[in-house]
């Protein structure tokens, strides 16, 4: 998971059995998920192993913070086995549209967010970084798979 934070969504995956790895900037938050036995690594996609692929990478409000998210999202899928899926999950505008943050764009919106998405754009962005998208709902969680070409 890229942006695992403390680990809470890799110790469901751990205790499921699953070898897991997370990655974040925060130590604090590193630390906590050492002491919990799941294995991190302090930094982004590019502190991915050399050589190491995956068979799922796990991408949660996580995003919406990068600002180039066609490099992030091409950078990952170098990361993907050839079978491989990437779990994407943003905050929505659709989800505003459908009463999330009570209506309320002011609630919504945040300085720390570089990009915005709608479930067509972050179609877009998945086909042009080289994604098909298998399953995405209006408040923008999905499952995508590396695209052929």
């Amino acid at each position: 998971e890229i942006g695992c934070g403390a680990g809470g969504i890799l110790s469901v995956f751990k205790d499921a059995g699953c070898e897991v790895l997370g990655l974040d900037f925060d130590t604090r938050y590193l630390s906590f998920a050492q002491k919990h036995g799941i294995p991190v690594i302090e930094g982004g996609v590019e502190s991915l192993p050399e050589g190491k692929k995956f068979d799922c990478i796990i991408v949660s409000h996580v995003l919406e913070h990068i600002p180039y998210p066609k490099i992030f999202l091409e950078s990952v899928r170098q990361k993907l086995k050839e079978h491989g899926a990437l779990y994407v999950e943003v905050p929505s505008l659709n989800h505003v549209g459908d009463g999330g943050y009570f209506y309320d764009l002011r609630l919504y919106f945040q300085n720390a967010h570089a990009s915005h998405f709608t479930v067509s754009t972050l179609s877009n962005l998945a086909k042009a970084s080289g994604y098909n998208i298998v399953s995405m709902d209006r408040f923008t969680r999905s499952v995508w798979l590396k695209s052929e070409a």
